[in-house]
């Protein structure tokens, strides 16, 4: 019978101890791959972040209001001025802070039937729902000047109010007005 202190043949004093040191190595590899992972993963992680920040960027779309005055008339203009495509979801124009279902019917109230005019006078264009490429203008209102068209933008000067609700390709929403300002970030369009 072989004592406690007593090694199977063929095995030295020493080989118990090299193995031991070679568990630990392998503990100490394994350990240094596991940190070099874990920070190769939060470098992926802050890149594809970056990237996808470069990406929203790049789609950027930025709308707004403008009033137009010139000799031939008066119009009212969205442009997206942004880098990326709108997507309107909705434009709500109000006069007197009530919502216009009808311009021809709030043009006949502003003027009275003696001078009011319709759609054969004016054009609008409501681009809701649709698409704004970059650069793309969309005449809102416009109208021809004459004595009943000056009329009714004197009226309407502080009374008329527009907003736009768009969204870009990545669901990031957005209101611009016509009083100006920069859109206001908004979680959706209603």
């Amino acid at each position: 019978m072989q004592s406690a202190d007593d090694h199977p043949p063929g095995l030295s004093e020493t080989q118990p101890a090299i193995a031991e040191t070679v568990r630990r190595q392998w503990s100490v590899g394994a350990i240094v791959a596991i940190t070099i992972s874990i920070a190769a993963l939060l470098i992926s992680i802050l890149e594809v972040t970056n990237e996808r920040s470069g990406l929203r960027a790049e789609a950027w779309p930025y709308l707004e209001f403008r009033s137009r005055y010139n000799s031939e008339g008066f119009a009212i203009l969205l442009t997206n001025k942004g880098v990326g495509p709108a997507r309107v979801r909705a434009m709500v124009t109000e006069l007197d802070q009530q919502p216009i279902e009808n311009l021809d019917d709030a043009i006949l109230q502003t003027l009275g039937p003696e001078d009011a005019f319709s759609y054969e006078f004016y054009g609008s264009s409501n681009p809701a729902p649709g698409v704004l490429s970059p650069d793309e203008v969309v005449s809102a209102f416009s109208v021809p000047w004459d004595r009943r068209s000056r009329r009714l933008i004197e009226a309407w000067s502080e009374r008329f109010t527009a907003e736009v609700c768009y969204c870009s390709v990545y669901d990031e929403c957005w209101i611009s007005r016509l009083d100006g300002g920069d859109p206001e970030p908004t979680r959706q369009c209603d």
